[in-house]
């Protein structure tokens, strides 16, 4: 496994990949291993609460995985994230904005490409 942010934790501990079209799970934080059998991809709904956190990492590379967030998660005004290799990681993280709403923020990114 590639040293980065998720070097040496144990994946059966991660949620469970919702597979090919699903929704990775907003109420509370998670880690995901993702894994693909094809091009596949996922979504993440609006962040429920302050804080909480994404983390994906990819554990099989059947096929990339497009991870495509309900609103941009940056100041470029990215909304997807793909996921082409093994080892490739992301943590999005929910802050409050003024107007008392939820945005995820990417706070880590190892090999992703942003879109």
């Amino acid at each position: 496994m590639p040293s980065n942010f998720f070097s040496g934790v144990d994946s059966s501990t991660f949620a469970a990949d919702p597979g090919a079209g699903g929704a990775l799970g907003v109420a509370i934080s998670q880690d995901y291993a993702i894994i693909t059998a094809g091009a596949e991809a996922r979504t993440i709904a609006v962040p429920t609460f302050a804080g909480q956190q994404i983390r994906c990492y990819f554990l099989t590379d059947g096929g990339d995985c497009v991870v495509t967030v309900a609103a941009a998660f940056n100041v470029a005004g990215n909304t997807t994230i793909t996921l082409a290799d093994v080892g490739d990681s992301f943590t999005l993280q929910a802050f409050r904005t003024a107007a008392a709403t939820y945005v995820w923020r990417l706070v880590h990114n190892d090999g992703t490409a942003l879109g």
